[in-house]
C-alpha cells in the first residue's frame, strides 16, 4: 500500500500515532471537543479533517484562511451553515489503514502551519516564563524591602528605647543628687542652727551669774 500511494504522487507518509503527536498542536481544540462528544472519532480523523481545512483554506484565501462568519451592519454575525467535509484527495492527503500519507504541496503548507503555531506557543511560553521571572524579582524585591524596614524599625526602636533608659537614668540621677544637696544644706542649716543656740545659751548663762 505503501509503494502503491507514494507512486501515485504522495512520498510523505506516517504512521497514525506519529501524524497525530507531530500535528496534534493544529486541532488541540477540535481533539478535545471530539474527546467530550458522545461519538467517538479516531484523533487521527478529527486531525486530517482540521488539516484538510486548513489546506484548503490555505489554498482557496491565503495563509491566514477565514473559517469566521460575516458580520452584519449592525455587528451580528449571520447564521452559517454546516459546511461539507473536504475533500481529502483534492487537498493531497490519503488516510489508510495504518498510515497518512501527503502529498508535497500538502506537506510544505502543513509544516509552515505547525512552524508557525509552535512560534506562537513559544512566544506565549516566553511570554509566561517572563511573568514568572518578573513576579520572582517582584516578591524577592519585595521581601528585601520588608526585610529592610523591619531592621530600620527595630534601629530606630532601639534608638528611642536607648534615649529613653538614658534620660530616665539621668533623671533618677538628677533626683537623687538634688535630693543629696538638699539634705547637705539642711544638716548645714540644723548644725549653724544648733551652733548659734549653743552661743546664745551661753551668752545667757554668763549674764545670770555677773
Amino acid at each position: 500500500e505503501a509503494v502503491r500511494v507514494s507512486r501515485a504522487g504522495y512520498p510523505q507518509r506516517y504512521t497514525h500515532a506519529t501524524f497525530t503527536n507531530r500535528y496534534r498542536i493544529l486541532g488541540l481544540k477540535e481533539l478535545k471537543k471530539a474527546a467530550r462528544a458522545s461519538r467517538k472519532q479516531r484523533p487521527v480523523d478529527v486531525i486530517v479533517q482540521v488539516i484538510a481545512e486548513k489546506i484548503d483554506a490555505w489554498d482557496n484565501k491565503g495563509s491566514k484562511g477565514a473559517n469566521a462568519a460575516p458580520a452584519t451592519s449592525k455587528g451580528k454575525r449571520k447564521v452559517v451553515p454546516a459546511k461539507e467535509p473536504v475533500d481529502l484527495v483534492a487537498v493531497g492527503i490519503q488516510v489508510g489503514k495504518t498510515k497518512v500519507f501527503l502529498r508535497r504541496r500538502a506537506y510544505e503548507i502543513l509544516e509552515k502551519l505547525r512552524s508557525r503555531e509552535m512560534a506562537d506557543a513559544a512566544i506565549k511560553i516566553q511570554c509566561v516564563a517572563r511573568r514568572y521571572v518578573a513576579m520572582k524579582e517582584y516578591e524577592t524585591a519585595k521581601w528585601l524591602i520588608l526585610k529592610l524596614q523591619s531592621y530600620a524599625r527595630g534601629k530606630v526602636a532601639m534608638k528611642s528605647t536607648q534615649e529613653f533608659r538614658e534620660k530616665k537614668n539621668a533623671t533618677v540621677i538628677q533626683a537623687a543628687y538634688r535630693k543629696y544637696a538638699a539634705r547637705k544644706r539642711y544638716l548645714a542649716k540644723i548644725v549653724v542652727a544648733r551652733w548659734l543656740q549653743r552661743v546664745h545659751r551661753g551668752r545667757a548663762g554668763r549674764k545670770r551669774y555677773e
